[in-house]
């Protein structure tokens, strides 16, 4: 067999090989479209252009099929594959090094394969293709009239421009998704599993806080109840709160801690207890004049508090100041009212003991409100959902009391603090989330407050099919409740090297 014979049957086992890999590849996109849009839609280098890529890309893989099986087009499908490949290793390549997370690979049988052996499949196709274009420069007029540099200079200069192309793509993409997202989330790990879960038997308890040893529980039903956990989850002891002044008209007391002080609060009455956990002993807090519906400490001498005023007609925040006497000081510039002044600024309230800040996030509309801890400067920071509008209606009652008139659309439904970190629980789906992850797990959004930017979601898996009713974080652990389990799980470094209290 002469030299030529050989490169002509290396040169149809390359086209062969072409042509084999991107029917099967093109396919298998096509077939399974709404599983390769997610994919895309997931991904941290194309979810920008998700919709389009997966139309485009499998088309253009058959169109290289037609190219490579009719001979005048074969060396043009050639190259085509040829840059086609390099944008897909260059994606790999991007992936693998600059990309804030690596999600699951794609694509029939290359689904099974790593992102490392997915590269070396790539670039074993990216050689195939060189070596077909060699060969072919042999039988091409046009191709045989460019000189040896000239020719690696074309490759060249056509391999920079791709990769390039696909560098471009993952910058405007990022700043898509950080900037202007569309409501389009990234999941850098796979579902968070607790690691340990603990059966409190009922389903009363709820997060009265956390200090530097132990994680505390309060209980509706029984509210001088309170049990201490260790931060591995091992139950350290059961306490019961001694009221200095017994009200027999309180109707909720809400615990919270805060270092190694705690408030015991009812804003219906109202009242304020305070002590220490030392002894769980509590001192009467006299002079409250102003009902308040939540309320978070600060430290031992200052609570944030919310109020609905008549006079701005309108929720408002407040602190406390609890020294000898209590001193009451309101902002109402803080949340803004829409068209449904209560209801629409109805939202959870959080501290920030590490950067000093309170946070307000409204339950009904993509907004995270901060201000520092005397309640002034405040700023904005927008929720990836696109819901900027609270869709409420209201009814009038015979009575005169106003109710939804159908159930509200919830944008955010809990959330928690740690660090510069704000994570925020919706049960909105994405544009490109899976439906069915909703049956099985919780989605938690987490915004950072120091860029003011969105950074990744993760899905919590439910505890025995049972959803989430709260959550807090606490360094890199995430404790959850639900029903009547106490869960934590590890938010892994993909999320904790966000963390940037100081900044």
């Amino acid at each position: 067999m002469n030299l030529t014979k050989i490169q002509n049957s290396i040169l149809r086992l390359i086209y062969y090989s072409y042509i084999i890999l991107f029917t099967y590849a093109a396919a298998i996109k096509l077939m399974e479209h709404e599983k390769f849009s997610m994919q895309l839609g997931q991904s941290p280098v194309l979810t920008s252009y998700a919709g389009t890529l997966s139309i485009v890309v499998p088309l253009i893989e058959i169109v290289i099929v037609v190219f490579l099986l009719l001979p005048r087009t074969q060396i043009a499908g050639l190259f085509s594959g040829y840059l086609l490949m390099v944008s897909f290793t260059a994606y790999i390549l991007i992936i693998l090094n600059f990309s804030s997370f690596i999600p699951c690979s794609c694509g029939g049988i290359l689904e099974k394969m790593d992102w490392n052996t997915h590269l070396l499949f790539n670039s074993a196709f990216v050689t195939l293709a060189l070596l077909g274009l060699l060969i072919s420069k042999s039988k091409s007029r046009s191709l045989a009239l460019l000189t040896p540099v000239q020719t690696g200079a074309f490759l060249l200069v056509s391999t920079t421009l791709t990769i390039a192309f696909v560098w471009g793509l993952f910058l405007n993409s990022e700043k898509k998704v950080s900037e202007q997202n569309d409501f389009i989330r990234q999941f850098p790990m796979p579902v968070h599993v607790a690691d340990r879960i603990i059966d409190l038997e009922v389903n009363s308890y709820y997060f009265a806080g956390v200090n530097s040893d132990s994680l505390y529980l309060g209980n509706f039903t029984s509210p001088l109840t309170v049990l201490s956990f260790t931060k591995s989850l091992h139950l350290k002891k059961r306490h019961q709160i001694q009221l200095d002044t017994i009200l027999s008209k309180y109707q909720s007391l809400k615990l919270n801690i805060v270092g190694h002080y705690f408030y015991l609060m009812d804003g219906s009455v109202p009242c304020i207890y305070k002590g220490s956990v030392s002894n769980w002993k509590t001192k009467w807090q006299a002079g409250i004049s102003t009902q308040f519906t939540l309320t978070v400490p600060q430290d031992s001498v200052k609570v944030v508090f919310r109020q609905f005023s008549n006079r701005f007609e309108s929720n408002v925040l407040g602190v406390f100041s609890i020294e000898n006497s209590v001193k009451k000081y309101l902002n109402p510039k803080i949340l803004v009212k829409q068209e449904v002044p209560f209801f629409d600024t109805d939202g959870i309230l959080l501290y920030n003991n590490h950067q000093k800040k309170v946070h307000y996030i409204y339950t009904y509309r993509n907004e995270i409100v901060t201000t520092d801890n005397n309640l002034q400067d405040p700023y904005s920071i927008q929720t990836i959902d696109t819901v900027s509008r609270a869709q409420i209606s209201i009814k009038q009652l015979k009575n005169g009391e106003r109710t939804f008139d159908q159930p509200p659309l919830v944008i955010n439904k809990k959330a928690a603090v740690y660090a510069n970190l704000i994570f925020v629980q919706s049960e909105r789906l994405g544009k490109w989330d899976r439906s069915d992850k909703l049956k099985t797990a919780s989605i938690i959004d987490i915004y950072d407050l120091n860029t003011k930017q969105y950074r990744a979601s993760m899905y919590l898996e439910k505890v025995k099919n049972q959803n989430m009713d709260s959550f807090i974080v606490e360094g890199t652990k995430l404790y959850y409740l639900s029903g009547i389990f106490l869960a934590e799980a590890d938010l892994g470094d993909k999320i904790t090297r966000y963390y940037n209290p100081k900044k």
